[in-house]
């Protein structure tokens, strides 16, 4: 299996890992353990030097177009079956956020009042 296997691996770890090398290491931006949070804090002064790692793949360059469509809707279909939780679902990245969207499509997107006041949403 991929990063590790089912019963003993470290998928988080080398996955952080890679995420770092990316996005810190090679970019020579602030590793992880030593960014200033970004919550639960007063300071929002002090640079963070965050970097930033973006790789696009076209898939038809590699299996092919065809073959790419049709393992990933096998795949999706795979993970959002999964077993889960009582009561919860498997989801694909993004199945959340586009189940956000949907609804605040239809009931609009919550602000709080102050941001709505600074918005002038509000008096």
């Amino acid at each position: 299996m991929p990063l590790g296997g089912i019963d003993f691996g470290f998928k988080g770890a080398a996955l952080a890992g890679m995420v770092t090398l990316f996005s810190a290491i090679l970019t020579g931006s602030t590793l992880d353990h030593e960014m200033i949070r970004m919550a639960e804090t007063h300071d929002f002064e002090t640079p963070r030097r965050m970097g930033h790692f973006c790789l696009a793949i076209d898939p038809a360059r590699f299996a092919g177009r065809a073959l790419y469509d049709e393992a990933i809707t096998r795949y999706l279909a795979a993970l959002r079956t999964s077993a889960a939780r009582e009561g919860q679902s498997v989801m694909a990245p993004g199945d959340r956020e586009w189940a956000v969207e949907v609804e605040r499509q239809r009931s609009g997107i919550p602000v709080d009042r102050e941001t709505a006041q600074f918005l002038g949403l509000i008096p």
